[in-house]
């Protein structure tokens, strides 16, 4: 990356990118609550091996990569060459992180946004949330 991004003591560098490493998929989900409910917000992004390689190539991936707030280890790529630099984590799926985070939230006001799906899809996610957890607000 450009290096306009410091990387923070719990990070590691995977090519350029900085990710930081989670024992669980639990505790990457409380560490977006830690940020949500303290009122620092900003947002996630998974980072995998294309991901990765595309920050290498296009200047505009690498520099929204660059502003979230946080990097988590979504491959296995990513996993085995953080455990080669002496950082054990586990792999976070996205889809899996973010119903955790959804669940350690029940009985908490959230607000949810979706992106990047066909309407269709939005509309009926966004109807499955708003059904399995009535304290969070979607956005579409």
């Amino acid at each position: 990356m450009s290096g306009a991004v410091s990387i923070s003591v719990s990070e590691r560098n995977v090519g350029g990118v900085p990710v930081s490493p989670f024992d669980s998929l639990a505790a990457c989900a409380q560490h977006i609550l830690t940020d949500v409910y303290s009122g620092t917000g900003g947002f996630a992004i998974a980072i995998n091996a294309e991901k990765v390689i595309t920050c290498s190539l296009d200047r505009n991936v690498q520099e929204t990569v660059e502003h979230a707030t946080l990097r988590y280890p979504d491959g296995a790529g990513v996993v085995v060459a953080m455990r080669l630099k002496g950082v054990r984590s586990t792999r976070v799926a996205g889809a899996d992180l973010w119903l955790e985070v959804l669940r350690q939230a029940r009985g908490q006001h959230l607000n949810v946004a979706l992106i990047g799906a066909k309407p269709d899809v939005l509309t009926a996610t966004r109807r499955r949330l708003e059904t399995d957890f009535p304290d969070v607000s979607i956005v579409v």
